[in-house]
């Protein structure tokens, strides 16, 4: 069972639904820059986001004992940034997504 997400409260609940058989979330990030994530979301949070991927990990690491985190990954559940590309806004972060 997955769930899509835009993570601002995910970190309050992930280890609940993982407990309840949440095996994947994709969590809605198109940027890395709070100025930015502010524009586009009209709220503040990116930190909570960025603390929610790192909650979501955790929870499927200690439930399942393995994570995958990329295409090409092995083990239980998934976790997966979704990130939209928008030209002159934050194409020049697509770097940063990568690493």
């Amino acid at each position: 069972v997955g769930i899509t997400t835009n993570g601002i409260s995910l970190s309050r609940h992930v280890h609940d639904l993982v407990d309840a058989g949440l095996t994947g979330v994709n969590i809605s990030l198109d940027t890395l820059s709070s100025d930015r994530f502010q524009e586009i979301t009209r709220r503040k949070g990116l930190d909570k986001v960025m603390r929610a991927i790192g909650d979501s990990i955790s929870a499927f690491q200690n439930r399942y004992g393995h994570v995958r985190t990329g295409p090409n990954g092995t083990g239980g559940s998934r976790v997966k940034i979704n990130c939209v590309v928008m030209k002159n806004f934050n194409d020049d972060e697509l770097v940063d997504f990568v690493n």
